[in-house]
């Protein structure tokens, strides 16, 4: 009898410990009103449940603890993330979006290309991949599961060719490269790593140079004019801070430091220095937060000048997080970067598109968070539907 009521005891200290713990973190966070850095957060009804969820004592611990379970017994998914066959990580779109939604879409997308090529500006829509690549579903996915997100991006892209808008699909340029797509994407999220916002960047450069009569900094485009600065295991992306480090392991990120002087100022945080200082912010790996590594105004609109610059162009990009990885070659491919964020999308206008001058406007995105969203395709101009 000793036994259990010393069990019962630890129980109740254990429950009661974790509790108080809590109660005290939540009185914090509603004190200081400081916003949750969460990636994910179960929604549990009532506001107050989910923000004490959200700041549980020791919840990462419990997640890992779960996640490495799981593992053990070889389960494939965990809090709606698919491990998948080669171990990455992803998250399933189980229904292919509305295509009438899409084709809205599109049709909104060619109102911005004609709009702009009507005033001499060419505009460029780069693709890039979901995690999973078409043509491997059935051996990459766990049985029983599908996923449409290819479907998506297939019809998006269809509707725009046939509305004549350029296209650079980065899923076909990465097959014809014979590169895998999978490791140019961070196992534990569904972003793509630096070396693929490099291998882009250098696709923009090539479909420009072929095509239109801008022209980028080619002496950007060697990879021996950078050094390689790699941080192992740092990263815990939004879908392993779902499942822990026990089942989906971390990513290095690795950052690209120009060998060439790149004087580069960023007017909306005024910060300047040569490009990895103006642009790369170091001190949120030491802060636990790499992912934003990348300045994070690259959420919101951002301009850049670079004063170092060869070529002349003036450079916007429409983008989502995937600019990350490749707005900081565009900086230095040309004279000034603006940034406007696709969530934003409304914001682009004539009176912002006359404003900029722009020689060249590049639109990119993650076609799995926007395709079926028609909030990123909103923008406030003549045509346009609603």
């Amino acid at each position: 009898m000793k036994q259990y009521k010393l069990l019962a005891i630890l129980f109740l200290i254990c429950i009661f410990g974790l509790g108080f713990a809590s109660d005290a973190k939540i009185i914090g966070y509603y004190r200081k009103g400081e916003p949750l850095n969460e990636e994910w957060i179960p929604e549990l009804g009532r506001r107050n449940e989910t923000d004490y969820t959200a700041v549980f004592f020791g919840k990462d611990i419990f997640v890992d603890l779960n996640g490495g379970i799981r593992r053990l017994l070889g389960q494939r998914e965990m809090n709606q993330v698919i491990r998948l066959n080669n171990d990455q990580l992803t998250e399933l779109m189980e229904m292919p979006a509305d295509e009438g939604v899409i084709r809205k879409e599109a049709a909104n997308t060619a109102v911005l290309s004609h709009y702009l090529s009507d005033r001499g500006i060419p505009f460029l829509v780069v693709l890039p991949p979901d995690k999973l690549r078409a043509s491997d579903q059935k051996e990459i996915l766990p049985s029983g599961y599908e996923d449409f997100s290819n479907v998506n991006i297939d019809l998006y892209k269809q509707a725009l060719q046939d509305s004549g808008v350029a296209v650079l699909d980065m899923r076909s340029e990465m097959e014809k490269d014979g590169i895998d797509q999978y490791s140019y994407f961070f196992t534990t999220d569904h972003h793509w790593t630096q070396e693929a916002g490099f291998y882009t960047y250098r696709k923009i450069g090539d479909y420009l140079k072929e095509n239109t009569d801008v022209r980028l900094d080619e002496a950007t485009f060697k990879e021996e004019n950078y050094r390689k600065e790699t941080y192992e295991d740092c990263l815990l992306g939004s879908w392993g801070q779902r499942t822990g480090r026990l089942f989906s392991g971390a990513d290095d990120i690795t950052l690209y430091v120009p060998l060439f002087q790149s004087d580069v100022e960023n007017l909306t945080f005024h910060k300047r220095g040569q490009m990895d200082e103006a642009v790369y912010n170091r001190e949120y790996i030491r802060e636990g937060h790499p992912d934003f590594i990348f300045d994070a105004v690259f959420d919101a609109t951002d301009q850049f000048v670079h004063y170092d610059a060869v070529s002349e162009t003036k450079i916007m990009t429409i983008c989502d997080s995937f600019g990350r990885v490749v707005n900081p070659f565009l900086i230095l491919g040309g004279e000034s970067l603006r940034f406007q964020s696709i969530y934003r999308s409304a914001e682009i206008d004539a009176a912002l598109i006359d404003s900029q001058e722009p020689d060249v406007v590049i639109m990119m995105f993650s076609p799995w968070y926007n395709l079926g969203k028609p909030d990123s395709f909103a923008f406030t101009l003549p045509g346009v539907l609603r």
